[in-house]
This record gives C-alpha cells, structure tokens and sequence, in this order.
C-alpha cells in the first residue's frame, strides 16, 4: 500500500514548540495568516535530499525563479529524456522533505495532539489547522482566474464594436486602440491560464498531503489496537484498508473541486447575471 511505505518515510520527525492552553484564538488566527502568507510569498524550499546513489543532476523539484515557478519549466529537463527514451527510477528526483508522508502526518498528528486537550476533539479542525492555510492560499489565485474568465467575451465585443462603423465613429477607431484590444485579449487568457493552473497545482498538493496524511494516520492508529479491538466490525483488516484506500481517496478527490461548490461557481454566476443585467439591461 503505498500510504504504508510512505509512512516510513527515512526523514526525521520535525520538531514542533507545541502551543499552550494559554494561547488564545487571536494567536491562532495570526499564525493562520502568517501560514498563508508563507505559502505565498516563501522562497523555494532547497534541494529535496536524495535516496541510495540517485544523480546530483537530476531535474529540481522546486522552481528557482519566478518565471520557472509560473511556467513550471522546471521539469523540462525530465520531460525532453522522457520523450527520448522511457524513464526510471535513477531518471527522477527524490520527493521533497515537505511532501513526505512523515512530514505532513506529523504535522497532523500534532495538532490531533492539541485537540485532544479540548473538551471535544475534532478532526476535521486538526485537518483544517494542518492544510488550511495551504488551500487557502491555493484559492487566492482563483478569484483573478474566476473574473478574468469575463475578460474574454468583454474585450471580444470592444472588438467587435470597433470593427463595425456603425458603432465606432472613424475617428476613434485608431489602429493603436485595435492593437490594444488584441493585446488585452492574448494577456487576459495567458494571464487566466497561469493562474488556473497555479491553482491547480496547490490544491492538488494540499490534496496529496492530506491523502498521505490521514492514510499514515489511520495505519499508525491501526497498529496500537489491541487484540480484542480488531476482532469488532469497525475496526477488522477489511475496515482499516477500506478507510486507508476509499475514504481516503474520497477526501483526495473533493479537496481540489470544492472550492466550485462552496464559492467559485456562485461568484461566476453572480458576476455573470450583472454582466448580461449591464449588456441587455
């Protein structure tokens, strides 16, 4: 099972200061932000450690620079051998630590530590305090992708209207204006694209982490059951793989679509009802 064998993951256990009752919600929240705020603007994190006698060489697995980071063009390299010839394993490079499934199990399995100090723990807050901040800042980017997706039809009819005479008195119609629309209408969809996928590629992650996470955290709570625990329904060999296998996946499949349901599609169709309420009155 492969969230089994990332559970054994060679990484050492971070070391984490543990909050103390005495800290409020205001403390909480600010380090929530500060999270987010990390995620966003933080440095790429070094060169992810290697395993056995992996190249030096190989292809990074973090961007170096912003261009690399919006155009993902780092993995080039492992892309063009690919299509040379087939890859193995010595072809890619080693995971990055913060992709572990020791890294992201730990950081969850502290703060189920601290929920268990309240008087009713949950886990789905210990899950929201562990990759929160991480989706969060993933959503950031699709609020510009959900408003430039209107971009496209608005600059289209300026277009339009430009070109027919009957709309656009000669005098106005300029060929600078018609070179601007067109160059609006090519950043609007380059600049739409790079969000959405920028979007993409952080809720996919936070998705993996937290698939790898909870998949480490029911194995690990499976092995200190004792005897007479496994012999009861709920917690036979069959329930522990099902809930590692399909209920885990479960939450990995909803966590990169869920934004649409809870904010993204009203927003589209608010700003879409005002658009036409504007263009047909």
């Amino acid at each position: 099972i492969p969230s089994i064998q990332a559970a054994r993951s060679p990484y050492p256990r971070p070391s984490r200061r543990l909050p103390t009752v005495l800290e409020g919600g205001s403390a909480r929240r600010m380090g929530f932000l500060s999270n987010v705020k990390h995620r966003l603007f933080s440095d790429p994190e070094p060169a992810a450690r290697s395993y056995g006698d992996l190249d030096e060489k190989n292809t990074p697995q973090t961007p170096v620079s912003f261009l690399e980071s919006v155009t993902f063009s780092y993995i080039n390299p492992v892309l063009d051998l690919g299509f040379t010839r087939p890859l193995g394993l010595d072809d890619l490079p080693a995971p990055n630590t913060q992709d572990a499934a020791q890294t992201v199990c730990d950081e969850l399995q502290t703060h189920w530590d601290e929920e268990l100090l309240r008087p009713k723990p949950s886990l789905t807050r210990a899950c929201l305090r562990t990759f929160g901040a991480a989706f969060v800042a993933g959503n950031l980017f699709k609020v510009p992708q959900d408003l430039l997706v209107f971009m496209g039809p608005f600059l289209l009819q300026q277009l339009v209207t430009f070109i027919d005479p009957d709309l656009t008195p000669q005098k106005d119609a300029t060929a600078v204006r018609g070179f601007g629309l067109l160059v609006a209408l090519m950043v609007a969809q380059v600049a739409q694209s790079c969000f959405l996928q920028q979007y993409f590629h952080r809720v996919f992650r936070t998705a993996m982490h937290a698939r790898a996470a909870l998949g480490s955290f029911v194995y690990v709570k499976a092995l200190a059951l004792s005897n007479d625990a496994r012999q009861q329904d709920d917690f036979s060999t069959g329930a522990i793989v099902n809930m590692m296998q399909v209920d885990v996946e479960r939450i990995n499949q909803f966590i990169p679509y869920c934004s649409n349901l809870f904010w993204s599609s009203p927003l589209q169709i608010a700003v879409c009802v005002t658009y036409l309420y504007l263009l047909v009155g």
